[in-house]
């Protein structure tokens, strides 16, 4: 999701006076919900809060190669709670972008008219903050929880079942929403969509690969536009399409025990035929039991020039009310290892769990041309190409 920010804040760490050389600043950015707590560390030296003005932060580094982290806490929504930190050096990425979740949201109801394609009688409806599928050719999409503000409305028709890609796609651009009812213009024949297919290489044996395509808007609105795992996605007819907007697709596949996938990442303005390679399979046990654990293994399944990363989820539930999820990105070197922080120095960020609390774990290593959360973000940026492989699995605290 994308917000609007103000200046940026220089507060936070700092300590590269008495060189010759500029020091290299570093930024940080939240969207989507306000971060409770945001810190960050240079050259592995004390972790030290980080002000956010309007979301945004900065800091300065004393060179491209320093090495410095950052650290995120979103609020609890939906009984949940993120924190996400990323460890890396300016040369590998200078600034980052943390997702959280929505804390504000309003009921919408966005009705819509797409009979003028006969046979269209489902539609799927994307907001900033999602969307969903609804029957009929004339009708109301009820979206629970939806961002307020200025955002883009998207509509796709598809026939009876969405089995196909969709026929056509609507934009409404600009609505103001509030939680007053919205209409989208009625779909023409003009709003009609062509397809391209979409094939997928290299599903590892035992796994089930599914497809997901989104046709995304300028404005950072997303919907569905390949159906149920259909391996075609609809190209949005000109008269629709506006500068900045991109299509996203992913397929990943998924092992019968649930514990291994796969992916593959592919956004571009450009409607074409694709074709996905995944890539082969992460054996990772996974790591040792510790307040703080590291994750190390090593990886060469990737292809193609770019950023790799290793993160390391731990995931679990507080006193049965609410669950802490932990995400650490290491760029650093693509070292093959990546350590969950000590921030007690900065108040506010989650403590360990309990001792004999049940901990999930997630090792996820993957491949980007351009550096993004590929586990937490709601969407690739434009013009990506990404990789993933992941292994997870359980174990007690002690």
């Amino acid at each position: 999701m994308r917000s609007k920010t103000r200046g940026p804040s220089h507060e936070g760490p700092a300590g590269c006076g008495g060189s010759s050389t500029p020091p290299t600043p570093v930024a940080l950015t939240v969207v989507g919900g306000p971060a409770v707590a945001a810190a960050a560390q240079v050259n592995g030296g004390t972790w030290k809060a980080l002000t956010l003005s309007g979301g945004s932060g900065t800091f300065d580094v004393p060179s491209p190669t320093s090495s410095y982290a950052v650290a995120v806490l979103c609020p609890v929504v939906s009984s949940n709670q993120l924190e996400v930190i990323i460890q890396a050096t300016a040369a590998d990425t200078p600034s980052s972008t943390v997702p959280c979740p929505v804390t504000t949201t309003v009921p919408l109801v966005v009705n819509y008219n797409v009979s003028v394609l006969g046979a269209s009688a489902q539609v799927s409806v994307g907001s900033m903050s999602g969307g969903g599928y609804w029957s009929g050719g004339v009708g109301a999409a009820n979206l629970p929880a939806v961002a307020p503000g200025v955002q883009d409305i998207a509509v796709a028709a598809y026939p009876i079942t969405p089995n196909v890609s969709a026929v056509a796609v609507e934009v409404d651009r600009g609505v103001d929403v509030t939680g007053a009812p919205v209409t989208v213009p009625t779909m023409t024949a003009a709003d009609a969509a062509g397809t391209a297919p979409i094939t997928v290489d290299n599903i590892p044996a035992g796994f089930t690969n599914t497809i997901t395509a989104y046709y995304v808007t300028a404005g950072g609105t997303a919907v569905g536009i390949n159906g149920n795992n259909v391996a075609s996605y609809a190209l949005v007819a000109a008269t629709v399409v506006a500068a900045g907007d991109y299509y996203a697709v992913t397929a990943e596949a998924l092992d019968a025990s649930t514990t291994h996938a796969v992916g593959v990442v592919h956004s571009s303005s450009t409607p074409q035929s694709l074709t996905l390679s995944l890539p082969p399979p992460l054996s990772y046990a996974g790591p040792t039991a510790a307040a703080r654990p590291t994750f190390a293994t090593t990886y060469s399944g990737f292809s193609g020039s770019g950023t790799t990363s290793l993160t390391g989820i731990l995931s679990w539930t507080a006193a049965g009310v609410n669950d802490g999820i932990v995400v650490t990105t290491n760029y650093t070197g693509n070292s093959g290892q990546v350590t969950v922080p000590d921030l007690s120095s900065v108040p506010g960020f989650l403590a360990p769990p309990a001792s004999g609390t049940s901990v999930s774990w997630g090792a996820l290593v993957s491949w980007q041309s351009s550096p993004y959360l590929v586990l937490i973000a709601p969407l690739p940026p434009n013009d990506e190409a990404a990789q993933f492989a992941i292994a997870t699995g359980t174990y007690l605290e002690p």
